[in-house]
């Protein structure tokens, strides 16, 4: 080939893609140069903003530590002191058929009038690992003990409902949980 005096002899397949990638490399580095200052520039402008967010962080900090946060935990202590209108995590229909077992219908004594003793309140229950306890009557048992109240012996702990035993008459109880 012949350029006005230029003797430039034509390339090989080899040369031309060595030639290719040098073109590509020189390109990429143009990009790079120039995204790099711009990247840059906007690293300034979030560590500004960082700056910002920090003071905001010890402002509001410093304001809560003046005394507001009384009126607030006051208000929290008195709203779940307070008796709950409606409870939004019972189940209506659940509650229902419990308050219709635990009281008993007209001209029958119920689970509570047959037994002719004490009256248990199952209130809680407690699992850590293979040790079950419960809450009975304020006190607490694990499955196999003797009960307060004479004559009487924890059975089985689940998390609905025990079963006690009167040694007695050798007769169940259920006692279901109670919210």
């Amino acid at each position: 080939m012949n350029i006005k005096g230029l003797n430039i002899p034509k390339l090989q397949t080899r040369q031309m893609i060595i030639l290719g990638v040098m073109i590509i490399v020189i390109l990429y580095g143009l990009y790079d140069l120039f995204h790099a200052n711009f990247v840059k520039s906007r690293e300034e402008d979030i560590g500004k903003k960082s700056a910002e967010l920090n003071t905001f962080i010890t402002t509001v900090s410093s304001d809560l530590a003046q005394g507001s946060p009384a009126v607030v935990q006051a208000y929290m202590v008195n709203r779940a002191e307070s008796d709950w209108a409606r409870n939004p995590f019972r189940e209506t229909k659940g509650y229902r058929e419990w308050m219709t077992a635990k009281t008993p219908a007209s001209g029958t004594t119920g689970l509570v009038g047959a037994l002719s003793g004490p009256t248990f309140t199952y209130s809680g229950y407690l699992e850590r690992g293979d040790r079950k306890i419960a809450i009975i009557n304020g006190n607490e048992y694990r499955s196999g003990e003797a009960l307060v109240e004479k004559g009487y012996v924890l059975k089985s702990i689940t998390p609905g409902r025990v079963v006690i035993e009167n040694t007695e008459t050798r007769s169940d109880i259920t006692v279901p949980l109670q919210d």
